[in-house]
């Protein structure tokens, strides 16, 4: 923007704003989590020019490109486990958030019931971060019996042999395949949990 350079740097949980002719730095400001996504240049109503940026915890930033003071920052996540990695694209007062999601690390604790977080997308207003819709890459989980194991045991009946794996859910061997395989199409058009 004009002789400004804006860096984003994850370590120092900072953006900083530079002479991009001197390398003199104008400004800089810390959001207190790593920053994860591209800088991306909007105008507020006002006009005045703003950066927005997202972080691994589900949060965006807002900030003025002059002085960096901070618009707003707020979690806009779908649930626990967001993280904002894409570039936020900006349309006039309307940023479009894309969501990732970390809870692949919380599967390697066996206990863990998999599967319950997606990817997403928002749209949410530049000038104050409220949300305007969200939309799921995956639909909320819905539960449908006592488990999972019961309920396709209950579909199946004796074409389907179930074993429990350590540190993994039920692994399904099927003795008639293309049965099992029509039915299981079926049962996970929804999502399942246990």
């Amino acid at each position: 923007m004009g002789d400004a350079l804006f860096v984003a740097v994850s370590d120092t949980q900072s953006i900083y704003a530079f002479n991009r002719k001197s390398g003199c730095l104008y400004w800089q400001r810390n959001l207190g989590s790593n920053l994860r996504s591209a800088l991306s240049l909007g105008k507020l109503a006002d006009g005045r020019p703003v950066l927005a940026i997202g972080d691994e915890a589900g949060g965006v930033a807002v900030v003025e490109a002059r002085g960096g003071a901070v618009v707003w920052h707020k979690n806009v996540g779908v649930d626990r486990f967001s993280t904002i990695t894409g570039p936020i694209s900006v349309r006039g007062d309307i940023i479009y958030v894309p969501q990732s999601t970390t809870e692949t690390i919380a599967t390697v604790d066996p206990k863990y019931e998999c599967c319950r977080a997606s990817g997403a997308v928002s749209a949410n207003r530049l000038s104050d971060g409220h949300r305007l819709w969200i939309h799921r890459i995956v639909r909320e989980p819905v539960r449908r019996g006592k488990s999972n194991a019961e309920a396709l045991r209950r579909d199946i009946g004796d074409r389907l042999t179930l074993v429990r794996l350590d540190h993994a859910s039920h692994a399904i061997l099927p003795e008639q395949p293309k049965a099992v395989t029509a039915l299981l199409v079926a049962f996970f058009t929804v999502a399942v949990t246990s």
